[in-house]
């Protein structure tokens, strides 16, 4: 038999208006993703209605945990209590754009955190109680990665714990935390709350919040 490896199968997608995904104490690995999300979720009075949520699963020898394929408004995402084992790539890569999103209690080795918010509702993200540990120099970018579009979203990243490589070079973790304010013109009045987080050995060894949003 072949050695299974990354990329043997896709992955589950998730797709079409309203769909909710419920997944726990799952094991998912040698795929290419482990969920897709496309499709439009149902809001009422601004807030998704429908859930995508991951809870005590293991990720391993595979890409992005949950991947945005699609416009995926008014849908929460939860992914709490899981363990995955990457490759220096992202472990939740929502690009373009996302509502609220809770991401608690996680053990990620060599996974980063990528979320972009809608500009159509006041969003929240919290990235919270989380331990990221990446183990080789071919891991780059920023561990955990936010970018906002609405004036009234409210971002909250506290308690994690970032390790990098011992090595400082150019293909290392560059940065523990980054969030940017998506509004050029500098009008946005989007809330970071940056609290209690420890990072090590990441090459600037730092936080980055542009323009400064009620950092504490």
């Amino acid at each position: 038999a072949e050695t299974p490896a990354a990329g043997d199968w896709y992955g589950i997608p998730v797709s079409g208006n309203g769909s909710e995904v419920f997944l726990q104490y799952c094991r998912v690995e040698y795929n290419t993703y482990g969920l897709t999300l496309s499709g439009w979720g149902n809001y009422s009075n601004n807030t998704a209605q429908d859930t995508v949520l991951v809870e005590h699963s293991l990720f391993r020898s595979c890409g992005s945990a949950i991947y945005r394929t699609g416009s995926t408004f008014w849908r929460q995402i939860c992914f709490n209590y899981n363990t995955f084992q990457g490759s220096g790539g992202y472990v939740l890569n929502l690009d373009y754009y996302v509502n609220d999103v809770r991401v608690t209690n996680n053990v990620i080795v060599d996974g980063r955190i990528k979320v972009y918010t809608s500009y159509n509702a006041a969003d929240s993200v919290v990235v919270s109680n989380n331990n990221f540990t990446f183990t080789t120099a071919t891991t780059s970018g920023t561990a955990i990665y936010g970018n906002t579009a609405n004036s009234d979203d409210v971002v909250i990243v506290s308690n994690n714990t970032i390790s990098g490589p011992i090595s400082y070079s150019n293909n290392s973790i560059r940065r523990g935390i980054q969030l940017n304010d998506g509004d050029n013109n500098q009008n946005y009045t989007s809330q970071y709350f940056i609290t209690g987080n420890t990072i090590n050995r990441v090459r600037y060894n730092g936080i980055a919040a542009e323009r400064s949003k009620n950092i504490t």
